[in-house]
């Protein structure tokens, strides 16, 4: 690569003028280009997979994530409008799992950030292949963070288990829900927002320091959705207008101490 030949000082005059994205796609190209970006202060020290909106966010702890990279199918029936884009030359390979992911690459139209797309059967495994990716090249947080949609959960990645989790459905499947639950394993936080209706077997989670206008919020999991060592549990009342920072800056509680289980 011609650019590693040039100065250390002409390199930081080069990537000044470069795009956090460009950064990323740069460090991508050999472990020496990774190290060229490390040494760049960039504003963010994490990040989050927003499956809504088919996004990943960067951000600092505590703080509102920018837009960085989006990823998609080609002919997904959300993004075949955009499908429409005009393709790089070059595609991009992650690898994940032992799999590698072949994707092409267009600029989202509004907001300026790449998209990529890649075939169906890698849905579930491009996002997390793409945070591993940034936080490989940045050297930053391995933690997954993830916000999500549970009336989406058929393309939700294929892991077991998540650090921190942002849910932020309406209304969901009640037994979809606790399959769900059953099968993941939040090792720091976990964030509701939903309302079910309860039936007899439901769970009653109450929040102590009661604040006006919130009420039980029932579920039908429990306990068991948290591992030994998760940190924390916030119920939420639908409509909250939550974002991701608020899943970052999660302080140290103890659940059983903030929670009570009628």
């Amino acid at each position: 690569m011609e650019l590693l030949k040039l100065p250390y000082l002409i390199h930081l005059k080069i990537l000044s003028c470069l795009e956090p994205f460009e950064h990323f796609f740069l460090g991508l190209c050999s472990r020496k280009s990774a190290l060229l970006i490390r040494r760049i202060r960039h504003n963010f020290d994490a990040t989050t997979i927003d499956l809504g909106h088919y996004t990943i966010k960067t951000q600092n702890n505590g703080t509102r994530g920018d837009d960085f990279i989006m990823w998609t199918t080609y002919y997904h029936p959300k993004t075949i409008d955009l499908l429409t884009g005009v393709f790089w030359n070059q595609r991009i390979k992650l690898k994940y799992n032992g799999r590698t992911i072949r994707c092409r690459i267009t600029i989202h139209p509004e907001r300026k950030i790449p998209l990529l797309w890649c075939r169906e059967k890698h849905l579930k495994a491009l996002p997390i292949a793409i945070n591993s990716a940034i936080c490989d090249v940045f050297n930053t947080s391995s933690e997954i963070r993830i916000m999500a949609d549970m009336d989406q959960l058929s393309e939700f990645p294929n892991i077991d288990s998540v650090d921190n989790l942002l849910e932020y459905s309406r209304s969901v499947d009640q037994i979809e829900y606790q399959n769900f639950f059953d099968r993941i394993d939040i090792r720091n936080a976990l964030s509701i927002l939903i309302k079910l209706i309860p039936n007899e077997n439901a769970h009653v989670f109450e929040i102590r320091g009661f604040v006006p206008g919130w009420r039980h919020i029932y579920i039908e999991i429990n306990r068991r959705m948290l591992s030994s060592n998760t940190h924390a549990i916030y119920l939420h009342p639908a409509g909250a207008g939550l974002s991701s920072h608020e899943v970052l800056a999660t302080p140290q509680m103890d659940v059983d101490e903030d929670l009570n289980v009628e």
